[in-house]
């Protein structure tokens, strides 16, 4: 089938109507993305260069990123989206190409190229960059790293980062209940996870005054809305809830937890 393609791709001239060619761009960008597939990644970028910018898709420019990263080029997925830059072809994918490709390389003012991305790809969106690395937090810092992740929110302590994510977290779960929203997967997890380990020798944790009653309540609301996600369902979700009940001296709750996990056979730890 690539080779019929090919066989049809050297009958055009490139000659000919903007159109014609432009009839072929769905085509083109599946076989790319098939060429990269069978690891034919220097065919495949010749046919991605063959066609003109201007001609480019979005698509084409995430089909190209795409098989330029799964093969670590990252200087080349830098030079697409450069391209796509100037063609008005950004898109959020391919922005986060982008910025994995500023971290994967030997660069010098790396926080800054991915501001300037982060920057580039909000104003397409129409928002703001602060708004859009927020809203993305977690994709980043699954994508990045937790460095990265953090200094782009501006949280350039890495001892009080951990506090800055948890709150983060409660912000955006009580976002989402004012929305009448499931809340983010990454919320809760977050909140189950780091509660217990914030609090002091005085029952407070280091960002603030919240005592460990407070904290408690907060493991407890991020355990109920996990009831309406997959979350629910997953031995790891229940485990990491039960520790940090435990650790906070919520034993009747903790106990309480486990049964209800039971009686629906989601299997719990015994740890």
């Amino acid at each position: 089938a690539i080779d019929l393609f090919f066989d049809t791709v050297d009958r055009i001239s490139m000659a000919e109507k903007e159109h014609e060619h432009s009839d072929f761009v769905h085509s083109w960008n599946e076989a790319i993305a098939l060429l990269f597939h069978e690891g034919r990644s220097e065919e495949a970028m010749n046919l991605y260069d063959v066609l003109e910018d201007h001609l480019k898709t979005p698509e084409t420019f995430i089909v190209a990123a795409k098989g330029l990263a799964s093969q670590q080029n990252w200087r080349g997925t830098s030079q697409v989206y450069t391209r796509a830059l100037k063609e008005h072809c950004l898109s959020e994918d391919l922005a986060l190409l982008a910025m994995k490709a500023v971290v994967e390389q030997e660069l010098d003012g790396k926080i800054g190229t991915l501001r300037s991305i982060s920057d580039e790809v909000a104003a397409m969106e129409g928002h703001s960059s602060k708004d859009w690395i927020q809203t993305r937090y977690w994709t980043l810092k699954r994508e990045l790293g937790w460095r990265f992740a953090r200094l782009l929110m501006w949280w350039n302590d890495p001892n009080t980062a951990s506090e800055e994510e948890l709150l983060l977290a409660v912000e955006q779960l009580e976002a989402a209940k004012n929305d009448e929203i499931i809340p983010k997967n990454d919320d809760l997890r977050c909140i189950v996870r780091y509660a217990s380990f914030k609090i002091n020798r005085e029952g407070e944790n280091s960002f603030g005054s919240l005592q460990s009653s407070q904290l408690i309540e907060l493991v407890l609301e991020a355990i109920l809305e996990a009831q309406r996600t997959s979350l629910w369902t997953q031995p790891s979700f229940i485990t990491s809830s039960a520790i940090s009940l435990r650790a906070l001296s919520a034993n009747k709750e903790c106990v309480q937890l486990v049964r209800d996990a039971l009686s629906q056979g989601i299997r719990v730890s015994k740890r």
